[in-house]
């Protein structure tokens, strides 16, 4: 649990460092460097870390058990069970999940992020801090 107080520390600093930046070009790099920080923190977390991706991986267990027929009426959206499946296919770890989840998800917020909101560092920071 240590851990995540500094990495809350870290972004923290790194929220400081780009709110009293004035360059453009350095805002934008902060911006980067601090969602990659963030893909590389989601990307090797342990499925006990947070109930959704505790959650994730029990249905990850799951999902490639389904036939055709229960797996289009599973509870999860149709996208989930699809990529599950073919991570299922490809690999043998669930570890596999977690980091596609970081490699698809994650860089899709940071875009929105960027383009609709006015600052995007606070936007990622309070979705780190909210979990």
């Amino acid at each position: 649990m240590n851990g995540y107080y500094w990495i809350y520390l870290a972004m923290l600093g790194l929220l400081f460092w780009y709110e009293f930046t004035r360059q453009p070009d350095r805002k934008k790099l902060i911006y980067y460097g601090a969602c990659g920080f963030l893909i590389l923190l989601y990307a090797v977390q342990d499925g006990s870390v947070s109930i959704d991706i505790a959650e994730y991986m029990r249905q990850y267990a799951v999902i490639p058990e389904l036939s055709f027929p229960q797996m289009l009426t599973h509870k999860f959206e149709i996208g989930y069970v699809l990529l599950c499946r073919i991570l299922a296919l490809l690999f043998d770890s669930e570890r596999a999940l977690v980091l596609a989840m970081a490699l698809i998800i994650l860089p899709l917020f940071a875009r929105s992020f960027r383009q609709e909101t006015e600052d995007p560092m606070v936007a990622l920071m309070a979705f780190l801090a909210l979990g």
